[in-house]
């Protein structure tokens, strides 16, 4: 379950991330970043966390990670689209 640390949300699971991102399972999400971010994208489960994936690079995050974690991991990834 996500957790309060200071004023900011940490996602502890897929199912935390989900809940925020307001998605219903994980190929919304992948959509989602598609969508709003224009990035051609997918996210992963990976043991620990979620890989965010393009044809020309990964990253990682691993639980806990805030929401502006994971919109900068979706901006790193974006920019190695070159």
């Amino acid at each position: 379950m996500s957790e309060f640390v200071g004023d900011h949300l940490h996602i502890t699971c897929l199912d935390d991330l989900l809940r925020v991102t307001e998605t219903s399972d994980i190929e919304r999400l992948s959509d989602l970043i598609r969508a709003e971010e224009s990035v051609d994208a997918w996210v992963a489960e990976i043991d620990g966390g979620i890989e965010v994936i393009t044809g020309s690079g990964v990253a990682s995050l691993f639980y806990p990670f805030g929401l502006g974690e994971f919109y900068a991991c979706v901006d790193g990834v974006d920019g190695l689209q070159g």
